[in-house]
Order: structure tokens, then C-alpha cells, then sequence
């Protein structure tokens, strides 16, 4: 019977739905789905808000959809006429090896001694981008030890800084590191008071010539993840830990083959990509797993400890094979966390509500390959239904965890995107032998004095069009990277500077922050910073929304 009525109320009824009963008006009738699919500013509407892109003032629970596509026309209307403009500036001296941004908190490491290695820091310089005050805090720690790497809680005025303390090895294993956790406050740069020991010596990650380390915050518990140099015939090391009580609750060492990445979900869950080998002369495969931790492990109780796989999903070829002369690094970001700018991809402008659930996790990859310029992917993912998998009532060996193909589990809006950085990239690229501070500058862009809004759906650039991007997404299949198209409705920003920049590192977020280097930057080994400036993409900066240089949705499709 519903068949029978006139188009026009259809359209008319899917007009005043919320755009999540949208999703469910399709499965009511095959009317509802040929409205959806005909509309492109519903499908634009369902699209965004389905990766938690649409901004407060459209995505009440009651509004309906005609409603929501006013109030993003407005949002449109406000970010055409906007330029960024530099709100402070902060004058740094020195050598950069790392910097991160969580929060609106942004820290930079720097060395203040030349015998330092290339790697290590101990100053740290904090900035607070989200004040309202004109002249934006900043203030400066000096560390008595250097630090390789740290990690940020501006929440729980956390800082945790990683050492390697080459003065507790013996005089013949001087290339063996031996690393240490500081847990300290990130405002006095003092011993964090809540912690149960202020240091923490990580004696199991011993390792020969280990390349990078990174770590993880989520609540009281810190994941370190420990990454052994390419050459070397040791694995990588994972660790999970309470920084409050000091017990340890996951030690993990993979195998040799296996390069991998995870993140925090909750306090009992991690996610993990991986790439590993199906069989012992197969090839190599991409791999996304599950894994539960015990988050009640005792203090009386010695690691190993080991987690429970609840999902395990493949990703079929998307991993080359690995030889001697290639290292695969991984980036795994949780993009709907409050923690932000921690890896090359963890500040997409996604806002979905808490819980694992509704997480848009971005993975990226980069191949780095002897004489060869890196390439780079990245893919997007909604894992609501390998969390659904991980119910409490599996017990460990009794259950085996299932495995997937991608095909398997993917819900009807969530795609497998991806971006091959290839001519993006202008200008040069340090070869192998340039310091590894490279890694830290996790969002490495160099666009001129161009700024481009990562899109969660990115388009690829045509290599003899230097000034725009391709607003057509390429979705990664299994049989190439680049298979087939698809037309989505979600669209980039581009953002033209009021003067010449001279940036070549990034970090996208509520805040647009910009290292300014000296132009010996280019130069391997030579990387001066000369200011930070802190951009605003809005007034108040309080949500991101990439808005598209056409007018495809002004059609008047819907009254």
C-alpha cells in the first residue's frame, strides 16, 4: 500500500526525519531507498552525519533533516568568507626533535646541548591553544634527563616522558637501550603527585638498536609501544599499564615478522593492525584485531601477561611484501577520542557520541624503501560491528575468534578509503640517513602557501594541477590501490594564508597551528625552528567542518 502513494510525499516525509531515521526509513520501502538515492543533499546529510561530521546546530536528535541542511548552509555560507589569520606567535630557539598536540595543548621538545642525540629533547615547550586570552599561555620545562619520546594528558595534567638510559648498560652493549617512564605533571614539569612511582624502569624493553617509541593515554593506563630497528633480530615490544598503581597489565612481544600498530579503545580493550603472513610462504596481508586486556591483573602477579583476541578482520591486499630494504610503519588513531594529533591522522574533525562504538579510526601506513620517495595511505574505518563482537561471555582458549574479510562486516555507510600521497608532496623529501625527528613531525605537509583541511575522504591531486585537489574519492580494494571511484557528497577546505608561510609541518585541528622553519630546514640534519604560529580557522573555533567550493547541494531538491 505505501507503494501506491504519490512520490511527493515520500520526499515530503523523509524531509522532516532526523537524518538516523533516514537509515531505517530505507528498510520500510523501496520508495524511501529510491528517494534517498535520488536526493544528493539527503545523502550529503546522512553522509556526514554518519561520521559524525555535522556540526551542534545540526545534528539534534528531534531536528529534522530539512532543518539540519539550513543550518549547514549557514555553516557553509561562514566558512566561504573565512581566512585564517595568526592569533600569537611564539618566538623557539634551538633544535626540534619532536612535538605533538592533544587537546588544543600544544608541546614541542627541543635540545638545548649539541651532544644530545638526534632524537632526544629536554625542553619542552607547552602551548595552550584554546584560551580565550589574547596572548596565548606558553610556558617552558627543563628536563634533567633527555627524553626520546612523550605523551600528553591535559586532562590529568599528565606528562609522560621516555628515556634511554645508556648509563645503566654495560661498557659492551653500548648499542642496547634501556628505556625509563617518567610520569611527571605537564604544568610545573614536577613528579606527577597521583602516580605510584614517579619513574618507571621499563626493564624488559631491552632492545638492539630500536628505531621509535611511542605510547598511548587513556585514563589511568598508558600502552608503550617499543619499535625495533628494521635490521635488527628482535621484536617489537607492547606494554600496558596503570601510571596510578603501577601494576602492569599486558606485555606483548609479536613476532619478528609482524610490524604492527594499537590503540586504546577502553580500559580493557586495544585495537591492532597488523601485517602479517597468512602462511609460512604466503604473502603478506593487512590484518585489524580486537583484543581485551585484564584491567583487574594484581600486583603480585609476574608478566608476561597475555590479551584474548575477541575479532580479528582481514584486510586482503593491502600490505606489499616486505624485503630487507623496506619498513612498513604503522599509525593507528582513534579519531572520535578527545586525544588529538598524536599520530598522522588522529585530527580528522570527527564528533560522533563516547563509546567504541561509534569510533572513526583512521590507519595509515608508510612504506619507507631505500633510494625511493615514501608512500603513504590511510584508511578509514568504523568498527562498530567488530566491537559488537567482543562480548564478555567468551573465554579465553575455549572460543576461537573469528576472521573476516572486509567484505564481511563493513555496515552500508562505512567505506575503506584511502589516499596515496604521492604528488601532494612538494618539494624534497630527506632520504634514508636523515634524522628520525622527521617521525615526530607526524603530519608532514608541504604545500606552499597553500593550506589544505584534511578530508576524511580524501581525493587525490592531479599531478599537473599544483593549486587544487581532486574532489573525487578513490576507494582501496583489494585487487589495486586505486580499483574503481566513487562519488561521495563530503568535501574538502582549502585556506588561502593573508602572507607567505613558510611551513612545512602541520597540525589540523579545532586550532591550525604552524611550525615556521628556517629555510635550512631543507637542508638533512638542519631543522631550526623560528616561530610557532597559532592559526583560527573560526571565530570561536569550536568545531570543524570541511565545507566545499561548489554549490552541488543548492539545488532545491528538498522545500
Amino acid at each position: 500500500m505505501l507503494d501506491a502513494l504519490p512520490y511527493e510525499i515520500f520526499a515530503r516525509i523523509l524531509a522532516e526525519l532526523p537524518w538516523k531515521d533516514i537509515l531505517r526509513a530505507q528498510t520500510v520501502s523501496k520508495i524511501f531507498r529510491q528517494v534517498y538515492e535520488s536526493s544528493s543533499q539527503l545523502q550529503y546529510l546522512v553522509e556526514l552525519g554518519s561520521c559524525g561530521l555535522l556540526p551542534n546546530s545540526a545534528q539534534r536528535i528531534s531536528q529534522s533533516s530539512a532543518d539540519s541542511l539550513v543550518h549547514l548552509d549557514i555553516w557553509r555560507a561562514t566558512w566561504r568568507s573565512l581566512h585564517p589569520h595568526a592569533v600569537d606567535a611564539v618566538e623557539f630557539d634551538g633544535v626540534a626533535t619532536f612535538c605533538d598536540m592533544v587537546d588544543g595543548v600544544f608541546v614541542l621538545g627541543r635540545k638545548s646541548q649539541n651532544h644530545l642525540t638526534p632524537t632526544e629533547f629536554d625542553i619542552i615547550d607547552v602551548v595552550d591553544t584554546k584560551s580565550e586570552e589574547r596572548m596565548l599561555p606558553s610556558w617552558t620545562l627543563e628536563q634533567a634527563v633527555p627524553f626520546v619520546h612523550m605523551a600528553i594528558d591535559p586532562a590529568q595534567d599528565l606528562l609522560v616522558g621516555i628515556q634511554n638510559d645508556i648509563t645503566a648498560l654495560p661498557i659492551l652493549s653500548l648499542h642496547d637501550s634501556v628505556y625509563k617512564m617518567h610520569v611527571l605533571s605537564l604544568s610545573t614539569g614536577l613528579p606527577h603527585p597521583d602516580a605510584a612511582h614517579h619513574v618507571f624502569p621499563l626493564s624488559d624493553y631491552r632492545m638492539r638498536r630500536a628505531e621509535s617509541v611511542r605510547s598511548d593515554i587513556l585514563g589511568d593506563f598508558i600502552a608503550i609501544h617499543v619499535c625495533a630497528d628494521s635490521t635488527s633480530l628482535l621484536s617489537d615490544q607492547y606494554t600496558i599499564f596503570n601510571w596510578r598503581t603501577g601494576v602492569t597489565h599486558l606485555l606483548y612481544k609479536p613476532p619478528r615478522d609482524l610490524f604492527a600498530a594499537f590503540r586504546l579503545l577502553s580500559q580493557s580493550l586495544f585495537l591492532m593492525a597488523s601485517r602479517e603472513r597468512t602462511s609460512n610462504t604466503g604473502p603478506h596481508e593487512l590484518f585489524l584485531s580486537l583484543h581485551a586486556f585484564d584491567e583487574h591483573a594484581s600486583p603480585s602477579r609476574n608478566p608476561p601477561y597475555h590479551s584474548q583476541t575477541m575479532a580479528r578482520f582481514m584486510l586482503p591486499g593491502l600490505a606489499p611484501r616486505a624485503t630487507m630494504t623496506q619498513r612498513f610503519y604503522f599509525y593507528l588513531s582513534n579519531a572520535a577520542s578527545q586525544r588529538r594529533g598524536t599520530a598522522p591522522f588522529a585530527t580528522l574533525p570527527f564528533t560522533p557520541s563516547p563509546g567504541p562504538n561509534n569510533c572513526v579510526f583512521a590507519l595509515g601506513m608508510i612504506l619507507f624503501s631505500r633510494g625511493v620517495r615514501p608512500k603513504r595511505f590511510t584508511l578509514f574505518f568504523i568498527p562498530g560491528t567488530l566491537v559488537r563482537l567482543a562480548t564478555t561471555s567468551v573465554q579465553p582458549g575455549k572460543i576461537a575468534a573469528p576472521e573476516f574479510a572486509w567484505d564481511a562486516w563493513g555496515a552500508d555507510h562505512t567505506r575503506l578509503f584511502g589516499h596515496v600521497l604521492g604528488p601532494p608532496l612538494e618539494g624534497p623529501w630527506p632520504g634514508p640517513g636523515a634524522p628520525r625527528w622527521l617521525m615526530g613531525f607526524r603530519a608532514l605537509l608541504h604545500r606552499g602557501q597553500r593550506v589544505y583541511d584534511f578530508n576524511p575522504y580524501p581525493g587525490r591531486r592531479d599531478p599537473e594541477d599544483r593549486d587544487g585537489l581532486v574532489d573525487t574519492p578513490t576507494v582501496l580494494m583489494p585487487e589495486g590501490i586505486f580499483a574503481r571511484k566513487v562519488e561521495t557528497r563530503l568535501p574538502y577546505r582549502e585556506a588561502w594564508p593573508r602572507r607567505p608561510w613558510n611551513y612545512n609541518a602541520m597540525f589540523l585541528d579545532e586550532h591550525i597551528v604552524g611550525l615556521k622553519m628556517n629555510p635550512s630546514m631543507m637542508v638533512p640534519r638542519r631543522h631550526e625552528i623560528e616561530s610557532l604560529d597559532i592559526l583560527l580557522m573560526m571565530p570561536e573555533a569550536t568545531h570543524l567542518l570541511p565545507i566545499s567550493s561548489d554549490d552541488e547541494l543548492d539545488d532545491g531538491e528538498l522545500s
